[in-house]
C-alpha cells in the first residue's frame, strides 16, 4: 500500500521575498521563499504539520471597502521540519517542500505568536522562548493579520 499524505492545513501568506540557494551554472536554479501568515489557521502550526502554502494578491476593485484578496499556490506544500527564529511577537518555521516540479526547496514562516492559536510549541521550545523574550530579546517586528473575511477562496470553506 502506498504512503498516503496527511491532509494538509491550508495557510495564508503574503511574500516577504526569495533567495536562490543554487550556483548560477547549475541545471536547476532553487530558492528559498519567505513568507509572513497573515490570516489565523484552521489550526495551529508546529513542527511536523504538514501545511499548504497560498500566497494573497490584492484584488483589484475600485471603491472596494475593506481589501478583498485572492489566493494564489505558489507550489509550496510540505512539513514543518523546525523552527528557525523566535522573538516576542514572532516564530518563524522552516517549510521543507515536496512538491516535485516546485523551485522552491524550502520556505520560511514567520507566523505571529499566539499560543494554540496560531502556533503550537513542545515544552521545551515554550520553556525557551519565554526565557530568551522575556530577559534576552525585544520585539523586531509585527505581522499584520487579515480577516478571514478578506480571503476570496471558493474551494476553502
Amino acid at each position: 500500500m502506498p504512503p498516503t499524505t496527511p491532509t494538509p492545513v491550508t495557510v495564508y501568506v503574503r511574500e516577504r521575498g526569495r533567495a536562490p540557494t543554487s550556483h548560477p551554472t547549475n541545471g536547476t536554479l532553487t530558492s528559498v521563499a519567505y513568507y509572513d501568515m497573515v490570516t489565523i489557521p484552521s489550526e495551529p502550526v508546529r513542527v511536523g504539520a504538514y501545511l499548504k502554502i497560498k500566497t494573497l494578491r490584492e484584488v483589484p476593485t475600485p471603491f472596494a471597502v475593506p481589501q478583498r484578496y485572492s489566493p494564489e499556490e505558489p507550489g509550496v506544500e510540505g512539513t514543518v521540519v523546525s523552527l528557525r527564529a523566535m522573538d516576542r511577537e514572532v516564530v518563524e518555521f522552516v517549510v521543507k517542500n515536496g512538491v516535485p516540479w516546485s523551485t522552491t526547496e524550502f520556505a520560511f514562516l514567520a507566523a505571529p505568536h499566539i499560543p494554540g492559536i496560531t502556533t503550537r510549541l513542545t515544552i521545551v521550545q515554550w520553556i525557551l522562548h519565554f526565557i530568551l523574550c522575556t530577559f534576552l530579546m525585544g520585539e523586531t517586528r509585527r505581522i499584520p493579520n487579515l480577516p478571514r473575511t478578506a480571503v476570496d477562496d471558493e474551494r476553502e470553506g
